[in-house]
């Protein structure tokens, strides 16, 4: 990755949590849409890609967020962006307004 240049990756778990959201909350047309737009600018793993490294971190970690972390360990990415306590204990977690500070630009405050 050239300096600058920011990779959005996911697993395949985040796809499915949205779809759930989408047609939960939406509809079949609005989650269409989101997904189209989410892989024209996010990578994503799949599962079967990453199966041994979450044998390797299962236990380490709630079962819930197993998958982003095991994607995040598989590619050895230097960062797992959430709003997750879960993942305090991974050097590679950081939170978005962490990563906005750490890239030089101003966040916003917000309640969250």
């Amino acid at each position: 990755m050239d300096e600058g240049e920011i990779r959005v990756i996911i697993s395949e778990k985040v796809i499915e949590e949205l779809r759930r959201y989408f047609i939960t909350y939406y509809t079949k047309d609005a989650w269409s849409a989101v997904l189209r737009h989410i892989t024209s600018v996010a990578e994503v793993i799949d599962r079967e890609e990453i199966i041994n490294e979450l044998e390797k971190w299962r236990g380490k970690i709630k079962d819930k967020d197993l998958e982003h972390l095991a994607t995040v360990k598989y590619l050895g990415l230097k960062y797992l962006i959430a709003y997750d306590y879960h993942f305090e204990d991974f050097e590679e977690y950081m939170t978005p307004k962490q990563f906005i500070n750490e890239q030089g630009l101003d966040a916003s405050e917000t309640e969250y």
